[in-house]
């Protein structure tokens, strides 16, 4: 700086002074947590488990751990896996929902930033990862800029960048069975205690195979532990009829001569059938 002035006589040399603070230095950082919610069990076709239709939460948020502001904010996320399997659905990429105070689009020191986005499973997400420790996983990362245009980003080891969910459930099958039979006056289903069926009697046997759990399940077998002395009958779901409940389309099967049904989705019924002719021998063991 420099003191000057207008002197009554003679000439004035003006007067300097220097003086100078030191400032922080300039840091830069930016800091990811990423957070999941559990697996939702009402999204889907069934309200007691997690299956196709059910959604997971992410949260992302984001600090600047520096002192000067940063640019704005990319996030990088494939989406999850499934015990290591790629996603099956589509992915939709974070949305920012707070933290950008002053509406400048950069992440002042003072600021945090919270993204959110919601993923919906299939059922494929659903087979791979039912019962598996963690198996809903996926790493994030950020990148942004210093006020000299230097990338920032998230550090590449990065232990909060990455979020773990766990689906969890049982593989369930539920079977019945029915016999009915005809002496003539019309179908009568068997009860069991009243019946008094004579030789030569054909009974049919429908037995209904139902998925109620969350996975869907391949090579679907069905044995029967008949009594009878005469031919025991062989149920065949290969040739089953399939009832498909919602979701649609998620079983199939190829009729093979394999005695088993290859596809059978979470919610999808089988209905099998197999006859029986009462001998004398049935008689004879009464």
């Amino acid at each position: 700086m420099t003191a000057n002035g207008t002197p009554t006589a003679g000439t004035l040399t003006p007067a300097t002074a220097n003086e100078s603070v030191d400032v922080i230095d300039k840091t830069t950082g930016v800091n990811l947590v990423k957070s999941v919610t559990a697996p939702t069990v009402l999204g889907g076709a069934n309200a007691t488990f997690t299956d196709a239709g059910d959604t997971v939460t992410y949260t992302y948020t984001i600090t600047n751990t520096g002192n000067v502001s940063l640019g704005a904010v990319a996030i990088t996320d494939p989406g999850p896996t499934f015990d290591g399997n790629p996603l099956g659905g589509t992915w939709v990429a974070p949305t920012l929902t707070s933290g950008d105070t002053d509406s400048d689009n950069r992440i002042d020191p003072t600021e945090t930033w919270v993204y959110n986005t919601t993923y919906t499973l299939v059922q494929g997400d659903v087979d791979n990862a039912l019962g598996v420790t963690n198996g809903v996983s996926n790493t994030a990362s950020v990148a942004t800029q210093d006020p000299d245009a230097v990338p920032v980003t998230t550090p590449g080891v990065c232990p909060t960048c990455t979020a773990e969910t766990t689906i969890t459930g049982t593989p369930t099958l539920a079977v019945t069975k029915v016999a009915t039979y005809d002496l003539g006056a019309g179908v009568v289903t068997a009860d069991g205690t009243t019946d008094n069926v004579p030789v030569g009697t054909v009974i049919t046997y429908t037995y209904t195979i139902t998925n109620t759990g969350p996975v869907t399940i391949d090579n679907v077998t069905l044995a029967d532990a008949h009594l009878g002395t005469g031919t025991v009958p062989v149920p065949d779901p290969d040739g089953a009829t399939l009832t498909d409940n919602l979701p649609a389309g998620g079983s199939s099967n190829t009729p093979s001569g394999d005695n088993d049904y290859d596809v059978l989705a979470p919610g999808d019924m089988l209905t099998v059938t197999a006859t029986y002719t009462v001998d004398q021998g049935d008689i004879d063991a009464q």
